[in-house]
């Protein structure tokens, strides 16, 4: 069904809403908090689900103590808690999340040190800060790029790159740690790298046995990396585009067949400053031989699209490409990826809304201003499994329609579905969600969920609670709540 003219309706709440509606064979139950909570204008909002049963919103303001609100798993609010320390101004933070409990790491602007505490379903903290340091410490002659932290079996992990030039060999650092920050285990996996040549575009940990390195070499060849943890074995394949240049590059592991499918955008080597623009999709399996041919889609951005969310039904999760003006000829747009950020990939409890397993790039992107036209259409595609389109739909994006947010949107898997929800413009400031997932007629299914229009929901933000719901937090001028979406 195709998404067309929708009006948007908006709802008016006094207690607990549920709603159940169908549309194109696909059922939705929608739940929002019992009320709403005042934050005023906080610096920064952030959310963990399913924290031993509760869910925490937590406010951060500048150079006050963080507040954290929690609620039930009926979203019902319990409780604020003020913390015992103050956010420094303009800080960057990292929330770790496990069963019972998350780690909150926070390092103050223009500052190489860290705080680190532990915080309970309860919204009890205990600093770790100076066992945390230290850790650091011990580790920093090694230490090159900064690190990542992770979770791993409910302990805190810390993992970090360092580079050996007359090997032109990368090391990954894996050291798990005890309760009190000491140092359980180290694993290191080494593979090969050519600093001057090579960009890491991904890395995951998979199945706990294997490291997964994708990176390319001066932008025209792939080249993809499977890394037996335990005895540094490696697999490999590549792939050579005869002068056009790759961008904005990924892959999905399975859980289910162990396969990976990697996807790139293609850009015609051209001094033109509207170059044509192309989607590469392959698919390996667990030895990394390819288990269909390449496929290359050169009409995704036709009609005027300006972004492509595509999907291998049953392979991979939803991958946005995108392309826009850089304002340089022969400059095709790059994943803005940072040191250590963190890229969505699936794992073995939750399938696509992990990011604990995965790094990113060490080698930062330079900075563009890329004008993005929101005005553009939006291209949603579905691939088979031998990597022909099941489903494909063009919607125009404009003001004679009703206007998709393609850079605010999430993506996450439930009943063995993966989901694409994005975000949607009305006129009058109204706001909607659209839900796009695979039917059992391999077909795409277009839902639009009968939300509060009034809200702007914070869809980067959303989590996934494992086997139940979608969890997301909301705005409305100075309060926030929280609406779980179930999906059948």
């Amino acid at each position: 069904m195709y998404p067309g003219s929708h009006k948007p309706c908006t709802y008016f709440f006094l207690l607990t809403l549920l709603l159940l509606v169908c549309y194109g064979g696909t059922a939705q139950t929608l739940q929002y908090s019992r009320q709403n909570i005042f934050i005023d204008n906080p610096d920064d909002l952030q959310m963990v689900a399913d924290i031993a049963g509760t869910h925490h919103l937590l406010k951060f303001n500048n150079n006050e103590s963080p507040e954290i609100f929690i609620y039930n798993d009926a979203l019902e609010f319990k409780k604020k808690v003020k913390t015992a320390f103050k956010f420094p101004e303009k800080a960057s933070l990292r929330i770790i999340a496990c069963d019972k409990f998350y780690y909150l790491c926070i390092r103050p602007r223009f500052s190489n040190s860290y705080f680190l505490w532990k915080i309970d379903s309860n919204g009890n903290s205990v600093e770790l800060t100076d066992a945390f340091r230290k850790l650091l410490r011990s580790q920093a002659q090694n230490m090159e790029s900064g690190f990542q932290l992770i979770e791993s079996d409910n302990r805190l992990c810390l993992l970090y790159h360092t580079y050996i030039p007359k090997l032109e060999k990368n090391v990954l650092t894996y050291i798990k740690t005890d309760s009190v920050m000491g140092i359980s285990s180290v694993r290191k996996v080494m593979y090969e790298f050519k600093a001057d040549q090579e960009k890491l575009q991904q890395e995951a940990i998979v199945s706990g046995r294997y490291l997964l390195v994708l990176k390319k070499m001066n932008s025209i060849m792939l080249k993809v990396m499977k890394v037996d943890i335990a005895t540094g074995l490696a697999v490999s394949n590549e792939f050579t585009s005869s002068g056009y240049y790759y961008s904005q590059c990924g892959f999905t592991w399975s859980n289910t067949d162990s396969s990976i499918t990697i996807s790139a955008l293609l850009t015609e080597p051209t001094k033109n400053y509207n170059p044509r623009h192309y989607i590469f999709v392959s698919r390996l399996n667990n030895m990394l031989a390819e288990q269909t041919p390449f496929t290359i889609f050169k009409s995704q951005f036709a009609k005027n699209a300006g972004t492509n969310f595509l999907m291998v039904n049953g392979a991979s999760v939803w991958n946005r490409m995108r392309v826009v003006w850089t304002g340089m000829p022969n400059q095709a747009m790059d994943n803005t990826i940072r040191v250590y950020q963190d890229i969505t990939m699936p794992c073995d409890q939750q399938n696509a809304m992990d990011n604990n397993r995965l790094l990113a790039s060490f080698n930062a992107m330079n900075d563009f201003d890329y004008a993005e036209d929101q005005r553009r259409g939006v291209r949603i595609s579905m691939l088979d499994k031998n990597l022909k389109l099941a489903s494909d739909t063009l919607i125009k994006n404009n003001k004679d329609s009703y206007t998709l947010r393609p850079e605010d949107f999430t993506r996450f898997n439930c009943n063995g579905k993966d989901h694409l929800l994005i975000a949607q413009q009305f006129t009058g400031r109204n706001k909607g969600l659209l839900l796009i997932s695979p039917n059992e007629m391999q077909q795409l299914s277009y839902d639009h969920l009968p939300v509060i229009s009034r809200y702007n929901y914070l869809l980067s933000k959303a989590q996934l609670v494992p086997g139940k719901a979608l969890l997301i937090p909301y705005l409305y001028k100075m309060d926030a709540g929280l609406v779980k979406v179930t999906v059948n």
